[in-house]
């Protein structure tokens, strides 16, 4: 493969890891971020009590993964965005978005809104840096953008 075909690659994923990265830090911080009216407690335990009655699982279960899930994104999130780990942080991202069409529905063809589930191409996403890596423009083991 040319040089500038290589740089080009790597850009592309440049681009999708930080896309993906920022949107899970992001949804990560917004489940957790007081406001004027709640704590961060408050907020956990709201999300947790909301993600409990959507997921097929046990309460207490469900109740775990809402108190989880906040920081699994903020940290595959934020691991993603520098390139460090970027293939497993994108295995994990995709097995939460799995997850999020488990529990909420495919919504292959909604009756309104837009026409295709965003969690799908999310996932595609997450295919593309798992198979392909986090690319030349990433924190490597051992020192930056080796």
């Amino acid at each position: 493969m040319k040089n500038s075909e290589s740089n080009l690659i790597s850009l592309a994923l440049l681009f999708n890891r930080v896309a993906l990265g920022l949107l899970f830090v992001l949804a990560g911080v917004r489940k957790i971020l007081p406001s004027d009216e709640a704590t961060i407690i408050d907020k956990m335990n709201g999300f947790a009590s909301f993600v409990a009655s959507k997921a097929p699982l046990p309460d207490f279960l469900g109740k775990a993964y809402g108190y989880a899930l906040p920081w699994a994104e903020i940290t595959c999130g934020a691991l993603l965005l520098i390139g460090l780990l970027a293939r497993v942080s994108s295995v994990l991202i995709g097995l939460m978005i799995l997850s999020f069409i488990i529990a909420m529905g495919a919504d292959w063809w909604p009756e309104s809104g837009p026409a295709f589930s965003k969690n799908f191409i999310l996932m595609t996403l997450c295919i593309l840096i798992a198979a392909a890596g986090s690319g030349k423009f990433a924190v490597k083991p051992g020192g930056p953008m080796k």
